[in-house]
């Protein structure tokens, strides 16, 4: 479970800044696309629209529609099981060295 994962790597060296909430700067565990364009950790943003009717990154009016980002939400998933296997010395994608 990625948000397991996340709590016990609240934060990862070298995330990329894509993988990060831009309201909270938190690695993100359900990304949402917002109606501003932009990506966001689903329970940020919904806490944001409750008392908001602007995008908190142009300060433009927007909706409150929210779609699932599957795609962004399976990379980080990669991204932190991959750190996962790393830290844990099991990395599979790494050649060995007599290749």
């Amino acid at each position: 479970n990625v948000s397991e994962q996340l709590a016990r790597h609240h934060s990862i060296p070298d995330t990329p800044e894509l993988y990060r909430c831009p309201i909270t700067t938190e690695i993100m565990n359900d990304p949402v696309n917002a109606e501003d364009g932009y990506t966001y950790e689903r329970a940020s943003i919904s806490e944001w629209l409750k008392n908001n009717n602007k995008s908190p990154m142009t300060n433009l009016e927007m909706g409150k529609n929210l779609v699932p980002n599957n795609s962004l939400r399976s990379a980080i998933m990669e991204f932190v099981e991959s750190y996962e296997r790393q830290s844990k010395g099991t990395d599979t994608d790494v050649p060995d060295a007599d290749c």
